[in-house]
């Protein structure tokens, strides 16, 4: 599966998920992201999913 765009830059005062220097990442099996943002001090935890999925019958 592709991450196309997760968060933008920015500090910790914005909205959504600002970022200003993360060179760390981590994952978890039950589908979580950890993104160590070591300019804005914080460990984020973001929970993966999908937004779409097709489903095909084989014949």
């Amino acid at each position: 599966n592709l991450i196309l765009r997760l968060g933008k830059y920015g500090n910790i005062d914005d909205k959504g998920i600002a970022l200003a220097y993360a060179p760390y990442l981590a994952t978890h099996s039950d589908k979580r992201l950890f993104i160590a943002d070591t300019g804005n001090s914080q460990i984020i935890s973001v929970k993966l999913n999908h937004h779409t999925e097709v489903i095909l019958k084989i014949k």
